[in-house]
C-alpha cells in the first residue's frame, strides 16, 4: 500500500509518499515543501487574498503532479489554520476539489494536535513520563502533552507567525521594544498552557516542523552536527548549541538571513519570531535540550490510515 499525503499549511505547502512497512509503520518514499505563504496579507482579516489564492492552486498542482508520479494506491489532502480560519477558505478548497479530483479535509485545531502526536511518536521513542510537543505553524501553533500511553492535554493556539508578523510587523533587524511586546504577548497567550506544563511536569521538549526543520538545517550546515545525519527522523539539539543562533538572528536583518545556509528563503520573514517562541519555551520550562522531529502532521495522516 502506498499513499501520498499533501498538507496544506499557512506557510508551506507539503507533500508525503509513504508505504506501509511492517504491522505498524511506514517508510517514507519521498518528501518535499513548497512555500506558499497562504496566509499573507489576509490572515488577521480571516481571508486568503487573490494572489495567495493563485500561489496556493498552483502548489497544489505542482505536488499533485509529483504525488502522482509515484502512483499512488490514495491520495490524502488536509488543509490547517491559514484555510480553516479564511472565510474565503470554503471557497478554495472548493476549487481545489473541482481542479484535481480529491477531498481535502479541513482539520480542526485539536484533530490537527492528535495528527501531530500520530507523526512525532514514529519519530521520537516516548517514555512513561510526559513529553512536550511544539508544533510551530503559520496560522497556528499547536502544544501537546503527551508520553508513550497516548495524550494527556493538547491546544492549537492562534498564534502562528503569520498572525504574529502581520500584527507586530518587526523591523529589521527587531528592536529590544519589539522582542519584548512579542514575548509578552506569548505570555498571555500561553497561561493555558503553562499551567498544564507545572501539573504534568514534561521531561523533554520535542519540536516538529518546519521551524526546528530550519534550525537543525542551519546548524548542520554550520558544522554542529554531521551532514550525514540529515535525514535521521530526529536530532537532539542542546541548548547551548540554540541559543547561540537565536541570538544571531535576533541581531540579523532580513538582507543577512537571505545569506544564512540552511535557512529558506520563504522562512527569513518568520524565523526570528520563530525563534523567540522556542526560546520563550525552553527558558520559561527549564529545558536544556530540543528534540527536532522530521514528522509532524503529514506523517500522522500517514499513520492514521496505514495502521488504522
Amino acid at each position: 500500500m502506498r499513499i501520498a499525503v499533501i498538507d496544506l499549511g499557512t506557510n508551506t505547502f507539503n507533500l508525503l509518499v509513504a508505504e506501509k512497512k511492517g504491522p505498524a509503520g511506514f517508510a517514507v518514499v519521498y518528501r518535499n515543501e513548497v512555500g506558499v505563504k497562504i496566509g499573507q496579507g489576509g490572515i488577521l482579516r480571516k481571508t486568503i487574498t487573490a494572489a495567495a489564492f493563485d500561489r496556493g492552486l498552483q502548489a497544489v498542482e505542482s505536488q499533485m503532479e509529483k504525488a502522482r508520479s509515484y502512483h499512488p494506491d490514495k491520495v490524502l489532502v488536509v488543509a490547517t489554520s491559514g484555510v480553516r480560519s479564511a472565510e474565503n477558505g470554503t471557497l478554495f478548497i472548493g476549487r481545489i476539489e473541482k481542479d484535481f479530483g480529491v477531498d481535502v479535509e479541513v482539520v480542526t485545531g485539536e484533530r490537527e494536535a492528535t495528527l501531530i502526536y500520530r507523526g512525532v511518536r514514529q519519530s521520537v521513542r516516548l517514555g512513561t513520563q510526559p513529553s512536550l510537543i511544539v508544533d510551530i505553524g503559520g496560522g497556528s501553533n499547536e502544544c501537546i502533552l503527551a508520553g508513550k500511553n497516548g495524550i494527556l492535554w493538547k491546544e492549537s493556539f492562534d498564534i502562528g507567525m503569520a498572525r504574529i508578523l502581520e500584527r507586530f510587523q518587526p523591523s529589521s533587524p527587531i528592536t529590544g521594544k519589539q522582542v519584548s511586546d512579542i514575548l509578552q504577548y506569548y505570555e498571555e497567550s500561553l497561561q493555558t498552557l503553562t499551567h498544564q506544563v507545572e501539573t504534568h511536569q514534561p521531561g523533554q521538549l520535542i519540536g516538529c516542523a518546519g521551524t526546528f526543520e530550519s534550525v537543525r538545517s542551519i546548524l548542520t550546515e554550520e558544522g554542529i552536527f554531521p551532514a550525514d545525519e540529515k535525514d535521521q527522523p530526529h536530532l537532539e539539539i542542546p541548548y547551548d548549541d540554540f541559543a547561540r543562533l537565536h541570538q544571531r538572528l535576533l541581531q540579523s536583518t532580513t538582507q543577512e538571513r537571505q545569506n544564512i545556509r540552511g535557512l529558506e528563503l520563504f522562512r527569513v520573514d518568520m524565523i526570528v519570531l520563530a525563534s523567540l517562541f522556542v526560546n520563550f519555551i525552553m527558558e520559561k520550562y527549564g529545558f536544556d535540550r530540543l528534540i527536532q522531529s522530521n514528522y509532524s502532521i503529514k506523517e500522522g495522516v500517514a499513520d492514521e490510515y496505514l495502521n488504522p
